[in-house]
């Protein structure tokens, strides 16, 4: 998994690892549902543009996300 070293840097992003396995000091996927990236701003909009500019930080052969999580679904 590359560039959680960068998410790391970030004060406003927490990267929790579910399906990932570390050897010899690098970060593998495991299968599965394999990172959870959170944060939390004054509003879902900013909370979104955070989250998903810190996925395009992340790479790993296969990966991809789901991009419907805290969408406006119109509901009330």
């Amino acid at each position: 998994i590359e560039g959680l070293e960068k998410i790391a840097k970030k004060e406003d992003v927490v990267v929790f690892h579910a399906g990932t396995k570390m050897e010899a000091s690098n970060y593998f996927t495991a299968g599965g549902r394999v990172l959870n990236v959170c944060a939390a701003k004054e509003n879902l909009t900013d909370t979104m543009k955070t989250i998903y500019s810190a996925t395009d930080d992340i790479y790993f052969e296969s990966q991809h996300y789901r991009q419907d999580i805290g969408a406006d679904k119109g509901e009330n």
